[in-house]
């Protein structure tokens, strides 16, 4: 499958999409950034002790023994692994967890692509399991990054090409008189729904706090939610809604622009900040 291989070849420039079309805007605190490498970067605490148990507790036992998707070993990136990581199909098991409760997707027959990285950005500065579903259609792609350490999910943003309005992919000069017209309608109505949103964008601030506080806080508290700003994810206009928690974390949750479904979700350890 050359798509695919393709997605981890570029993971660098991909991976991040959803995070860079909030305008490179969010970044992580310099504590975050400074923490100190134990063994090979990875910091074994009581609390990620603590934390790994949980999650682990919280997953589905069934995806493990009886996976309805199909894991194919992407391990092209010349990082190994160590005693302290958890295994691929863990990996894979708590990603596809994450999508079945937030997305509602069973991922029957879907193949799941795994890589593992070393600190594989400035963002997230630690070991990751990368996962990659494709549905079975074709039609779904999510995306996913792991902790190889406490099994936390970082984010998972969903590529869905029957929802992408601007002909993702299509070259301008490739483009049908039809697919033209439908580009430039489309364009319209998303700018015609900006202005609207940007006058009144409270639906979406109450949506992404009943998403976080539903299927992501696990009882913590969310301490605020504001609008943050506007993205595309496939060319499909999103809403990006930044949550504060009260143990100092922070969530970032970007909705649908007209239906407010969620489209992609990340979790900032310390808390979501602006790099202004």
């Amino acid at each position: 499958m050359k798509k695919e291989k393709n997605f981890f070849g570029t993971i660098g420039i991909l991976l991040f999409s959803a995070i860079l079309v909030i305008g490179g805007a969010l970044g992580v605190s310099s504590a975050m950034a400074g923490t100190a490498a134990a063994e090979e970067r990875k910091i074994i605490t009581d609390d990620t002790l603590i934390l790994g148990s949980i999650i682990e507790q919280l997953t589905r036992k069934d995806l493990l023994e009886n996976p309805p998707y199909i894991i194919i070993d992407e391990g092209n990136s010349g990082d190994k692994t160590s005693a302290k990581d958890i295994s691929k199909e863990k990996a894979v098991s708590y990603v596809a967890d994450k999508i079945i409760q937030l997305f509602g997707d069973n991922l029957e027959d879907s193949r799941a692509y795994v890589n593992f990285n070393k600190s594989y950005s400035k963002v997230i500065l630690k070991d990751v399991w990368v996962v990659f579903f494709d549905t079975a259609d074709g039609n779904k792609h999510y995306w996913g990054s792991v902790d190889s350490v406490t099994g936390q999910v970082y984010d998972i943003t969903l590529y869905d090409n029957s929802q992408d309005p601007l002909n993702f992919g299509v070259e301008p000069e490739e483009m049908t008189p039809e697919q033209i017209l439908a580009f430039q309608e489309a364009s319209g109505k998303q700018q015609a729904q900006k202005e609207i949103i940007a006058q009144d964008n409270r639906s979406f601030i109450t949506a992404a706090k009943d998403i976080v506080s539903a299927k992501l806080a696990s009882g913590r508290n969310i301490v605020s939610a504001e609008f943050y700003s506007f993205g595309s994810v496939n060319s499909r206009l999103v809403v990006v809604v930044a949550l504060a928690i009260s143990d100092g974390s922070g969530y970032t949750v970007q909705l649908d622009g007209f239906t407010h479904e969620l489209v992609d979700y990340h979790f900032w350890p310390e808390g979501v900040k602006e790099a202004r």
